[in-house]
């Protein structure tokens, strides 16, 4: 046997196996579901939990500024427009789709000192700034911000703390510019999440209306939110006209439904984080224990019971 071929891969070869070897990875993780950056927790405070951030800069007040002097105690942050337009794009193009899909944020995190306020500007292309905010909130939605990189006129955003532009207080403070990419969001509509790494499927299931406790193959983290979306009705009252029910409601003899939590999620009824009685799909945002959840529908009666829901767990 040639030794040259039996110790290597020809050339042409490698380059195919290296050429699927990427197209593997991008059609396992699409662009839109995986943060390029990871959670961090000093953002937590300002959005939901499943929050990524990245760090864009940071701003400052040594408080040593007159308010009249230009540049003189402290800095400001400039960020093109078109920039904060790249965040946006990449992150809320989507949200259209599905309720809450994912959410793009302006951060404002303070690192010491008193933020007495923040200021943000917007330049023109003929060299002018013209303010856009001046205040105590902390946090912003990028669409906020639409209409200045929508328009020509404007090129660039600056932020400020304790100042205006260039021109500072006496009022020492520090802190760090974050663009939060909320993951909030609903999964009714079944797409894939917004973080394939931090939210996923992970079983489906159902659950008896004869009563029997469902115990979920999943080991919850203690302190991970999961996601419970239930969906389909049974029948209370088996034999009987207008006796449907679902998770959260029940038919009432007349074509319509009333309020009943029937199904309890570790033993308590808790009213769904979102609902659409229409289809009869809620979903339900659980707190994980260390153990599995334990699910059953709640009834006085169970022998005219009929039926079953439909559960899709996801988690990280």
């Amino acid at each position: 046997m040639n030794k040259e071929y039996s110790h290597s891969m020809p050339t042409w070869l490698r380059f195919c196996s290296f050429i699927l070897s990427v197209l593997v990875v991008f059609l396992a993780f699409p662009t839109y579901a995986v943060s390029a950056k990871p959670v961090d927790k000093r953002c937590v405070i300002l959005g939901a939990p499943n929050t990524a951030c990245d760090k864009i800069g940071t701003i400052f007040n040594n408080g040593k500024g007159n308010k009249r002097k230009k540049g003189s105690g402290g800095n400001s942050f400039r960020i093109r427009l078109v920039n904060l337009r790249k965040y946006y794009l990449n992150n809320d193009r989507m949200k259209e789709h599905v309720e809450n899909w994912c959410e793009g944020f302006l951060s404002i995190h303070k690192t010491s000192g008193t933020i007495k306020y923040i200021a943000i500007h917007v330049r023109s292309n003929r060299g002018k700034w013209h303010t856009v905010y001046k205040g105590k909130k902390q946090r912003f939605q990028l669409k906020t911000f639409k209409k200045y990189w929508k328009n020509s006129r404007y090129t660039d955003m600056i932020i400020s703390v304790n100042g205006e532009h260039d021109r500072f207080e006496a009022i020492k403070a520090k802190a760090d510019l974050y663009i939060c990419i909320s993951a909030r969001r609903s999964v009714l509509a079944g797409l894939p999440p917004c973080y394939g790494r931090e939210s996923r499927f992970l079983e489906k299931f159902t659950v008896s209306a004869k009563g029997q406790k469902k115990r979920t193959k999943t080991v919850t983290r203690k302190g991970i939110t999961y996601t419970l979306v239930v969906s389909g009705t049974f029948q209370y009252d088996q034999g009987e006209t207008g006796t449907r029910a679902d998770a959260q409601h029940e038919q009432n003899d007349v074509p319509r439904f009333i309020r009943n939590n029937f199904l309890a999620i570790n033993g308590s009824a808790p009213n769904a984080t979102k609902s659409n009685l229409s289809s009869h799909v809620y979903e339900f945002h659980i707190t994980g224990t260390g153990r599995p959840l334990t699910l059953h529908i709640k009834d006085s009666n169970y022998s005219d019971n009929a039926g079953f829901l439909t559960v899709k767990l996801y988690g990280p």
